[in-house]
Parts: structure tokens; C-alpha cells; sequence
């Protein structure tokens, strides 16, 4: 027995085995710590930034946004037939308002704030045989009724069922105390109908403004045009007294809301108000729509955040894939080493469970860690609502559940990937090299790049198909379930896009290698020197840059965003908040021209100078051409050019290509400046005559233009998006043609010519030097009614629709992949020195110094990584041009986005790439040739 136990080799603990392990592998072992953590890092920002975003959307929609009490919408509309005999109860309306708040509050617990309700009957006031008008009597709740008898215009409160009070919001009638209501139930054409006298004893005067000034919602008042009102008990007696009554009472009430962060399962609620169905009532449609509005909006934030991290997350994705193959050589030494060694694949199975489990947990405290640092930072930017805490969102149970999930499924794969290759491992080297050679057409048909291509196509049709079926012309807003498709085959097209530009940058990538092994190769052979032999180890070791070149396409992707997008951003907004404006001081929309009144604002205080400009459409339809095209002519007319030029501040509009002197040159009759795509579609010149027939192909009195110049945006002008269905105006879409005239030369085109149009004013006004322009709005607002706008106005609301979390990603992807940029120099540096072992020898004994030595290896790399950082840099700017304003919410009214990208910023961004990542390389490629020791020295 003895003896059977001395035979029986010992056991290495498994923790041993880790031990040995990791530190043979600490290179490799360090490398997918570190990417990982990074990875797990942004994983975590993204869910709990995301989830603080959340709250603040939340709160500043569906609360701060959103007034309950003057919304145009009643939360609880309910209808009650009446049939003779009918008994009313006095208190019937409180009753009604009771059992829906119980209800609510069942589905959705402390939700109400407060209530308002009226109850109402439709009657007819009998005048003459035959001649009826319908009113509505009326009786509120109670803290309403009291709002009513502390604020009575004239007269008294009802003593009995026969006496009511007026309220005529619309002023239709002319009612005063003392006149007399034949009420009845129903309108009869063959016989005398009953009444029910009433005498009016009291007058209401700014019913809406009293309810308003306390408080109480004032959307109950908008369901009728004009109202009779009475006390709870007299209406009860006076509908119960009424015959022959066939029509209903109707009870409105409306809540109003507070929110806290309990109710942020706006998912679950939105499901018990669709479930719920009371007779024919209408149960809290206001609240519904809000939350499924907020839910609609918050979905698009999301997959707009998805869209700006897409980028990156292929970039992780591409490396991690990369350093877990580097090691997979390695791997299966150990592997073939532990089997040799008697360990089994039931413990070496075990064995990666320990390893694995370590490697992403690891990674997960790390990313976890650094999240909550770097979160705080990231949160505290983007001025959120004081209630938006970014630590709700690590104790959130949904974030906590995916962060989890997402590492579960991680470990799994590459667990179950290491067990596929434990298994495959064979103890002897021959045993695993007994493969069958490949066909021709195997050959093809497995290249990576058309691996990508084929699925790419077909995603991105077939995403793209229904995403616009989904969007239904610009509908899909209207419809959650449409929300869903349209961001769910988005999604795939987005998917099919990655795999195209993969495709793309695939073959870019075996066209380059092909290149730089012929270069290598032929350099050589002309030149002995040691950049030609810098040169020649492109085409020795081209398969290990292969992968290299893909990793600089991404990460020039990647890395230049964060660096131009903001500086874009602030131009753009800066731009369009000035055209809002017409480039004024202050503006005036929906002004009605008033030459009186024009003239009592300039004697404001701070007032210089005021103009007033027209926008008139016209819709012009063309018989004589095939497809019948139309035509939509915008005209912007400027009725004082003096005064024009001098209000409007030119600064930016002389970017686009027009100036102050054009402007002046429109005094002139029958000048005019035109819209840049039609312009030029038509080949427009300067100065060239041109007959307005060219415009109007229908006109009657053609007369000859002066071309003066185009604009892509002006002041005030809205630029041209695509409307209507895609299939319809495919073949059939109307031509814009938007001019700027002068009033004269509107006048001379459009006389003679009868048309319909659309004309919209406004009024433009420039302040004195220093002068108070708050002031100026205050006294426009309280002394003519007039509501003004400034370009601070105009930028905070364009701000308020920008998509700040966006605009963060977008630097912190920049940040993130410039440390990638690093680890994967260091990480490239050292796989490349372990295969340049027996070169090294060579190089010393010709006399080569260390830095010589570095130096060399470090040109063939800046060689390789150069070209890809150029063509990313080519394939952002279009890319970024294109889907930044959707995926930053930016507003495109009057200009489209464009990015702010002169010539040097392309230079800066390609030697800012090549010196981060010649840190990495440099840094551990000199420490290795350091400490390389020739063989004679040992």
C-alpha cells in the first residue's frame, strides 16, 4: 500500500499552475488585462452615464418641460348617457374625480399632485319655434367653485337651481344679468318643447386667467366654446328636473403630475394604461403620451450613442481579437506541454476556468474602478438636473444586470474558444500539422474580404429598406412600434455598413502589403544600406503588419472625431443661431406689417434701426413638361436695402461666397440672388441675363433678370431637405428655387401674375452700442404684445436639443483610443522583437548601434501605419459630415453641418497618432534591445 502511494506522482495545485502560468505569459497576460479593462471601462460609462442621462431627460421632459395645467390635453375624459327618469347626484363630479385618482394611484403610486374637473351637460335655448342654439351648463370641482365666488365680476352666486352664472370665453354672445335661458333637453319641430327658465345672476370674467394666476389646470375651460355655470347642487337639480333629455353628461378632469426617480419604469406603466378600459372613458392620455413620447426620444438617444461608439468598439474588438490570436501559438505549447506532463483535459479545463475567471474579473474591478472616477467627471460636464446622481445608476438592477451579462458572455466565449483549442491541441506537433490542402475556389470563397462584403450588402439593403418603410416618410415619430423597427433595421444597416467599410479596408489592406513587399524586396537588392533593410523587413515580416495597417485605419477613425467634432459643433451652432435671427440684433416673427407701428418701436429706448422683410412662396405648376414638375418659388424680400445692410452683421455670410456689395447691387429692379443648387444646376453666371421664364415656365409678362450671385445659406431662408414619400418623388420631387429681390422687383415680377401665395413677415431690428437688450425685449413684449427673439435666445434652445453625452463620447473615444494607440505600440513592439531575435546578432556584429537598431525598426513601422492614418483621415471627414447632426441632435434649419477641418488639422492628427503610438513602440522596443545580450557576450 505503502509503496503503491510512494509510485503515485504528486498533484500541483492548481493556484501553482496560474502562478507559472501568468508570469511566462505576463506580456500577453498584461496586454488582455489592459485592453479588457478598457473595454469593461467604457462598457460601464456608457451604461451608467447613459442611466444618468436617462434621469435628466426624464426630468427635464416629462416634469420641468411640461406644464400639466396648460398642456391642451385632459387626462380623464368620461361620457354618461342620460335616459328619462335619471337621478344626478349632488356629488356625482367629486365622486367621479375620487375613483380615477384611486385608480391611478393603484397603477402608478404618488404620481398625483393635484386635480381639476367639471362635469357638463349639452341643452339648447329655446328662442323661437324652431330656432334653438346649443349651450353647456356647467359646475366645477370644489376648489374651483371657491376660486369662483372670491372672483365674481358682477352680480351674485345661484340661490336656486334657476339661477346661473356666464362665462363666454370666446365672447361669441352678449349676455348680462338678469336675461332669461329656455332650456330644454331636446329640440322639437312638431310641438311646443318643455322649459326650464333660467335667469342669469352673475357674470365670470377671466375664468382662465383666475384659474392660471392659482394654480388650477386650465385645460378643463377648453372644452367648450362658451359656458353656463352653477353651483354642484343647483346643476344636479336643474339636470334632473330637466325632460325629455338625450343627450349625455360629460365629466372632464385633469391631473397634475410629480415625478420622482421611482417613477422612471415608464415601460411598465405605459402598460397598465393601455390595459385599462373603464365604459367610454378616456383614462390619462396625457400622461401616456408623454411617457411614450419621453420613451421614443430616450430610444433614439440611445441608438444615437451606439452609432458614435461603433467605431471604437470595432477598434477594441479588432485588437483584443488580434492579441488573443498572438498568444494562441503559445498557448497550445503549454497546452501540449501540461498533456505531456499526464495533466488531462478534464483539469486543464479546469485550469482555464480559474484562468479565464481571473483575466475578466480583473478586468471588470478595473473598468469598474476607473468608471467611477472617470464617470463623475464625464457627468458633472454635461450640467444635469441636481436630482441626476451618477451613483443611482451602479445601484440601478438593469445596469448592474447588463454590465454582468455582458461579462458572462465574454467569459463564456472565450472560454468555450479555449476549450475548443484545448481540445484540438495534439501532444505531438506532427498530429496537429495533417491538414488537406485547400481547393481553388475554397481558397476564394474563405477570403476575410469578401466574408465581410456579401453580408455587408445584404444588411445594408435590407436594413435600410425597412428602416425607411419603418420611417414612413418622416411618420415614424407618431408610433412607438415604428420607433422600434425603424432603430431595430437601422441597426442592421448600421451593421452592414461596419461589414462594407471592413470589406473596404480589407482590401485596401492586401493591396498596401502588396505593395510594400515589392518596394521592400526590390530596395534591397539595389541597396545595401540599412534603410533599404528596414525596407526589406516589410516584405519578411509583411503578414505580422497586415494587421497592423487594419488597426491604424480604425484608429485614425476613432481618434479624429474628439478633435474636430466640438470645434464643428460651436460653429455650426454659432451659425444657425445667427440665421435664426436674420443676423439682427433682435427678431420679430409673425409680424404684420404696420408702418405706424414700425415707427413706435424705433423710439425705444436702445433702438437704432428696424427693417422689415417678406418671405412669399408661390406654387407654380409646369403643363408643358412631361413629368408636370412644380415649382416652388420662395421670394425673400428686402423692403429697404439700406437699412438692411446696415442691421445685418455680414461676418459669416461673407463665408459663403457673397458679400455687403451684392446685397447693395439688389437696389437695382430685376436683381437677385439665388439658392447655389439651382444655381448651379442651371449654370447660373454672374451678371449673365436671364428671362423669368426660365423661373416661372408659365408666366405670361416675361421679363429679363440680372443674375447677381448665390448663397448655400442666408439669413432667415430654410435650406432644402427631402419631403414627402421617397418613391413618389423619386421621379416626381418639386423644384426649390429660393431668391433674394428687393421690394421693387417683387413688385415688377408677380404683376400681371395671379397666383396663389404664402407669406410669412418678419421684423429685424439693430440696438444701439451697449444698450440693455433684455430691456428692449421687455418693452416690445409689455408695450405692443410683440414677442422677440435674440441670438443668446435662439442658442440656448439649439443647445438644449444638442446631444451632450454625444459630443463627451466623442472625446472620450478620442482619449481612449490615443491610450489604445500606446498599448498597442508597446504590444506590437514586443511580438516583433521576439521574432527579430536572430536578426539582432547580425545587426551588432556589423557594428550597429542600440539606437541604430531601434531606429531602423522603428522607420519600417512609421511606414507602415502612416498610409492607413491618412486614408482613415479620408474616410472620417464624409463619414462624420453626413451623420453628425443626426447622431449630436443638431439643428439644420438654415445651414447644413459641416465640419471644421482646414488642411493642418489632417498633418496634426497624423503626427499627434504616430507619436503616441512611437511612445508605446519606442519605449518597449528600447528596453528589449537594452538588454539584448549577443551570444559571444554570454
Amino acid at each position: 500500500m505503502d509503496q503503491q502511494d510512494g509510485s503515485t506522482e504528486p498533484q500541483i495545485p492548481i493556484r501553482k499552475i496560474l502562478a507559472i502560468y501568468f508570469k511566462a505569459s505576463r506580456k500577453r497576460v498584461l496586454s488582455m488585462l489592459i485592453i479588457s479593462s478598457i473595454f469593461f471601462l467604457l462598457l460601464t460609462s456608457i451604461v451608467i452615464v447613459s442611466y444618468s442621462i436617462y434621469q435628466d431627460s426624464f426630468y427635464s421632459y416629462i416634469e420641468t418641460n411640461h406644464n400639466w395645467l396648460n398642456d391642451n390635453e385632459i387626462s380623464v375624459e368620461s361620457h354618461r348617457s342620460l335616459e328619462d327618469p335619471v337621478t344626478l347626484a349632488t356629488n356625482h363630479l367629486m365622486n367621479r374625480i375620487e375613483e380615477v385618482t384611486t385608480q391611478l394611484e393603484n397603477m402608478i403610486p404618488n404620481i398625483l399632485k393635484k386635480s381639476a374637473g367639471v362635469i357638463e351637460i349639452s341643452l339648447h335655448n329655446f328662442i323661437s319655434y324652431n330656432n334653438y342654439f346649443g349651450i353647456f351648463l356647467s359646475t366645477y370641482d370644489n376648489t374651483a367653485l371657491n376660486l369662483l365666488t372670491n372672483n365674481l365680476h358682477s352680480g351674485r352666486l345661484p340661490e336656486n337651481s334657476t339661477e346661473i352664472l356666464y362665462y363666454n370665453a370666446l365672447n361669441q354672445f352678449s349676455f348680462e344679468i338678469g336675461d332669461v335661458l329656455n332650456l330644454t333637453g331636446q329640440i322639437v319641430y312638431n310641438d311646443y318643447p318643455e322649459i326650464t327658465k333660467c335667469q342669469i345672476v352673475g357674470i365670470v370674467n377671466n375664468l382662465d386667467s383666475i384659474f392660471y394666476n392659482n394654480n388650477i389646470s386650465t385645460d378643463i375651460l377648453r372644452e367648450t366654446s362658451n359656458y353656463f355655470i352653477t353651483t354642484s347642487n343647483y346643476f344636479s337639480n336643474l339636470v334632473n328636473e330637466i325632460d325629455n333629455k338625450v343627450h349625455g353628461v360629460d365629466v372632464y378632469i385633469d391631473f397634475e403630475y410629480t415625478f420622482s426617480v421611482k417613477h422612471l419604469k415608464t415601460n411598465k406603466y405605459i402598460k397598465a394604461l393601455n390595459e385599462y378600459n373603464w365604459e367610454s372613458m378616456l383614462f390619462c392620455e396625457d400622461l401616456m403620451y408623454a411617457l411614450n413620447n419621453f420613451k421614443m426620444n430616450w430610444y433614439l438617444t440611445i441608438y444615437n450613442q451606439l452609432l458614435i461608439c461603433s467605431p471604437f468598439m470595432l477598434l477594441i474588438g479588432f485588437i483584443s481579437v488580434e492579441i488573443y490570436r498572438t498568444g494562441n501559438f503559445e498557448k497550445r505549447a503549454k497546452y501540449r506541454l501540461l498533456k505531456t506532463h499526464g495533466m488531462d483535459n478534464q483539469s486543464l479545463a479546469k485550469f482555464l476556468f480559474y484562468e479565464n475567471l481571473i483575466l475578466f474579473g480583473s478586468s471588470l474591478l478595473i473598468g469598474l474602478c476607473l468608471s467611477l472616477i472617470v464617470d463623475y467627471f464625464v457627468v458633472r460636464s454635461l450640467n444635469l438636473s441636481p436630482n441626476v446622481s451618477y451613483i443611482a445608476g451602479f445601484s440601478n438592477v438593469s445596469s448592474i444586470f447588463m454590465i454582468l451579462g455582458i461579462f458572462l458572455g465574454f467569459f463564456l466565449i472565450n472560454y468555450l474558444i479555449d476549450l475548443l483549442q484545448l481540445r484540438k491541441t495534439k501532444v505531438t506537433i506532427m498530429e496537429e500539422y495533417e491538414t488537406k490542402k485547400k481547393r481553388f475556389l475554397s481558397k476564394i470563397f474563405s477570403l476575410p474580404e469578401l466574408n465581410f462584403l456579401v453580408p455587408g450588402i445584404i444588411l445594408t439593403i435590407f436594413g435600410l429598406l425597412i428602416s425607411y418603410l419603418a420611417y414612413a416618410g418622416g411618420n415614424y415619430f407618431e408610433s412607438i412600434i415604428n420607433v422600434n423597427f425603424f432603430i431595430g433595421f437601422s441597426i442592421l444597416a448600421v451593421l452592414g455598413i461596419l461589414f462594407l467599410l471592413l470589406a473596404v479596408l480589407l482590401f485596401l489592406r492586401r493591396g498596401m502589403t502588396y505593395l510594400w513587399y515589392r518596394i521592400g524586396d526590390s530596395a534591397w537588392k539595389n541597396t545595401k544600406s540599412y534603410f533599404s533593410l528596414a525596407l526589406k523587413h516589410l516584405s519578411v515580416y509583411i503578414r505580422n503588419y497586415k494587421n497592423t495597417i487594419m488597426v491604424f485605419f480604425l484608429i485614425g477613425l476613432c481618434v479624429t472625431p474628439g478633435l474636430i467634432i466640438a470645434k464643428s459643433t460651436e460653429e455650426h451652432n454659432t451659425l444657425e443661431a445667427n440665421l435664426s435671427v436674420g443676423c439682427s440684433d433682435i427678431l420679430v416673427e409673425n409680424w404684420n406689417i404696420d408702418e405706424g407701428l414700425e415707427s413706435n418701436i424705433s423710439r425705444i429706448e436702445g433702438v437704432e434701426l428696424s427693417t422689415v422683410l417678406s418671405n412669399i412662396n408661390l406654387v407654380v405648376e409646369d403643363s408643358s413638361v412631361f413629368d408636370d414638375s412644380q415649382y416652388i418659388i420662395n421670394f425673400y424680400v428686402i423692403s429697404n436695402i439700406t437699412e438692411y445692410v446696415e442691421i445685418v452683421n455680414f461676418t459669416l455670410l461673407t463665408q459663403d461666397g457673397y458679400s455687403k456689395n451684392d446685397i447693395t447691387t439688389l437696389e437695382t429692379d430685376l436683381t437677385y440672388l439665388m439658392n447655389r443648387k439651382y444655381a448651379r444646376k442651371n449654370d447660373y453666371h454672374k451678371d449673365e441675363i436671364f428671362s423669368n421664364m426660365k423661373i416661372f415656365p408659365t408666366i405670361f409678362h416675361p421679363k429679363e433678370l440680372t443674375y447677381i450671385s448665390d448663397f448655400s445659406y442666408f439669413p432667415l431662408i430654410p435650406i432644402r431637405k427631402f419631403e414627402g414619400d421617397f418613391f413618389y418623388d423619386l421621379f416626381n420631387q418639386p423644384i426649390y428655387i429660393d431668391l433674394v429681390v428687393s421690394e421693387n422687383t417683387v413688385d415688377l415680377i408677380l404683376e400681371h401674375t395671379v397666383r396663389e401665395r404664402f407669406q410669412k413677415d418678419y421684423l429685424l431690428i439693430k440696438t444701439v452700442e451697449g444698450a440693455n437688450i433684455t430691456a428692449v425685449q421687455e418693452a416690445l413684449s409689455s408695450k405692443y404684445h410683440l414677442t422677440a427673439y435674440t441670438y443668446e435666445d435662439y442658442l440656448t434652445s439649439i443647445d438644449s436639443t444638442l446631444n451632450s453625452l454625444g459630443l463627451n463620447l466623442f472625446k472620450i473615444i478620442t482619449i481612449l483610443s490615443i491610450v489604445l494607440t500606446v498599448v498597442y505600440g508597446c504590444f506590437k513592439a514586443a511580438n516583433i522583437y521576439k521574432e527579430r531575435l536572430r536578426l539582432l546578432e547580425i545587426f551588432v556584429r556589423n557594428g550597429a548601434g542600440r539606437g541604430l537598431i531601434v531606429v531602423n525598426f522603428s522607420v519600417e513601422f512609421i511606414l507602415v501605419i502612416l498610409v492607413p492614418i491618412i486614408v482613415s483621415i479620408g474616410i472620417t471627414i464624409p463619414y462624420l459630415n453626413n451623420v453628425s447632426s443626426f447622431m449630436l441632435n443638431l439643428v439644420t434649419e438654415y445651414t447644413t453641418f459641416t465640419l471644421w477641418f482646414p488642411w493642418w488639422v489632417a498633418i496634426l492628427i497624423g503626427l499627434l497618432a504616430l507619436f503616441f503610438v512611437l511612445i508605446g513602440w519606442c519605449t518597449s522596443l528600447y528596453l528589449f534591445v537594452k538588454t539584448y545580450r549577443t551570444h559571444k557576450s554570454e
